[in-house]
């Protein structure tokens, strides 16, 4: 059974002198946020942000993870009867289609919704770099395994798996 926790009572972390206020950013990515920039000089970096990887902040350990609070104004960008493309800022429905999206996979695996809003950061133990560099070295075992490739049930275990191993 995955042992998933989303940290709902946590408060957000506080890197740097800006973590206190609320700017937006013009950007889709997490990495743009002062308080992401901040967060690496404590050894944080973003979570992966692809569908395959929206349970790993669930699973990883509390000691090692945070967030911020996303501040992000995100894009989409279209394209109308072969006119110029058009970089426009998402709507609240982009931003909750976004969110269903990834709650409704994350039942798909058997777990909660995650909360809303949130930017996570993840502190990746030794030797590793980053915590891309452990979901690289989890999906590198999953592949070998003959797992397929894709999020299931079976890979949310064995990735929960491997982190108790890895910490």
């Amino acid at each position: 059974m995955v042992e998933a926790d989303w940290g709902l009572h946590d408060e957000p972390s506080s890197f740097g002198p800006r973590a206190s206020e609320w700017e937006p950013v013009d950007s889709d990515r997490p990495e743009d946020l002062p308080e992401v920039m901040a967060a690496r000089a404590h050894g944080y970096s973003p979570a992966h942000e692809a569908p395959l990887w929206c349970f790993i902040p669930a699973i990883w350990p509390p000691e090692a993870r945070a967030w911020v609070r996303d501040s992000r104004v995100r894009h989409l960008t279209r394209q109308c009867d072969g006119g110029p493309l058009e970089r426009l800022p998402w709507t609240t429905a982009d931003y909750a289609d976004h969110e269903n999206d990834a709650n409704a996979l994350l039942a798909e695996l058997g777990l909660p919704p995650r909360p809303a809003g949130r930017i996570w950061l993840l502190r990746a133990p030794e030797p590793y770099g980053t915590a891309h560099d452990v979901l690289d070295d989890i999906w590198d075992g999953w592949q070998t395994s003959g797992g397929p490739a894709m999020a299931t049930p079976e890979f949310v275990h064995y990735a929960q798996s491997r982190l108790h191993g890895i910490f």
